[in-house]
């Protein structure tokens, strides 16, 4: 049974192994994965982040047909990817889909409204969270960063834990954040390292960091920065010099 397990873990792909699998049926033209790489690219998951690229690969998923691409491709019409920024027609495609009962829409259309000079933020945040406890977890991210920033922390690590604990990436490194913004490096660390695990680049700096700072198992943070540093980290590229040179040096004082 045991021997079963480890064979499982060794031969489950890696995040990148996924984002490139997931290329190759987009191209195939499967617009659910394509949606599904555009996030990937979105976030850094996997892959180096990329708006751009995340911008094309919505599209492509929209033009398939596929509801939740749609719903990402009026997100980057919003914020301005791929092409000029336009919040309010967005919003306008994201409510049609909304109201369809598409739960994506709804988390997409409360983000873009609380950009929008004279929404009802209390309406969007509402919204938001609603769409959170439907299951959107970007939603619940969201509403996590927004909480923090209003002062709210006992919010924000509620909505974290709940992205994070449901496998969203990016939530798991705003959990660590807040972790480390209260001074909690243990949990931050045990955050930082889940987001590496999912494949966040950004999270899997996070955790090379949270190791060198505890000085336990500078071979792996080096390893995970060099990960980073391959996928477009440049500050991950700096500090696995700068953690290259530590180790050479405590080396020569110890001979």
């Amino acid at each position: 049974m045991l021997l079963a397990l480890l064979t499982l873990l060794l031969s489950a792909p890696t995040p990148v192994q996924v984002t490139s699998d997931l290329n190759k049926t987009c191209s195939k033209g499967n617009a659910a994965a394509c949606d599904e790489l555009g996030n990937r690219y979105r976030f850094g998951i996997g892959t180096k982040r990329s708006d751009a690229r995340a911008a094309d690969m919505f599209k492509r998923s929209c033009r398939g047909n596929d509801a939740s691409g749609c719903a990402d491709d009026a997100l980057m019409q919003g914020l301005g990817f791929g092409e000029r920024a336009n919040p309010e027609a967005a919003i306008t495609r994201l409510d049609k889909q909304c109201k369809e009962g598409l739960n994506r829409a709804c988390g997409n259309m409360a983000l873009l409204a609380l950009q929008v000079d004279g929404a009802d933020r209390k309406k969007a945040q509402a919204m938001m969270e609603d769409s959170c406890r439907k299951g959107d977890l970007e939603s619940c991210t969201n509403v996590s960063a927004i909480s923090w920033h209003a002062g709210n922390f006992d919010k924000a690590l509620k909505y974290g834990r709940a992205a994070c604990d449901n496998g969203h990436a990016d939530g798991c490194e705003q959990l660590g954040i807040l972790y480390l913004a209260s001074e909690d490096n243990l949990r931050a660390a045990s955050a930082f390292a889940a987001g590496c695990d999912l494949g966040s680049v950004s999270a899997c700096t996070h955790h090379a960091l949270s190791l060198l700072d505890a000085g336990v198992d500078t071979k792996k943070a080096i390893a995970l920065l060099d990960q980073s540093c391959d996928l477009g980290e440049q500050p991950a590229c700096d500090r696995a010099r700068e953690a290259r040179d530590h180790a050479s040096k405590a080396a020569r004082q110890k001979k």
